[in-house]
């Protein structure tokens, strides 16, 4: 008996129907030139990196491979403002 009320509970769920809805806006532009900006506080960007940087050069005798080595960092913000220019402005160093 629990099996056919198992049974008819699961056809009862199969049975619902669930839709989806999109909306998408259509932008018709009338010169093929004309580039659409956006607002400004749209598409910033930040990035942050690390790593580390050895020196070769001239000098390598002058200390061991491991006294070479030292950390560096990259930070860099920036703004698209149109699909294709963007200005981007970046520390790096350490």
């Amino acid at each position: 008996m629990l099996l056919v009320v198992t049974s008819v509970s699961s056809v009862a769920m199969a049975q619902q129907n669930s839709q989806i809805v999109e909306q998408v806006d259509i932008i018709q532009v009338q010169d093929k030139y004309q580039v659409i900006t956006n607002p400004f506080w749209s598409n910033w960007f930040f990035s942050v990196g690390g790593g580390a940087s050895v020196l070769l050069g001239d000098n390598d005798g002058a200390g061991s491979f491991g006294k070479r080595i030292s950390p560096t960092l990259n930070i860099a913000v920036g703004k698209w403002f149109t699909p294709g220019l963007g200005l981007r402005l970046q520390y790096s160093g350490l």
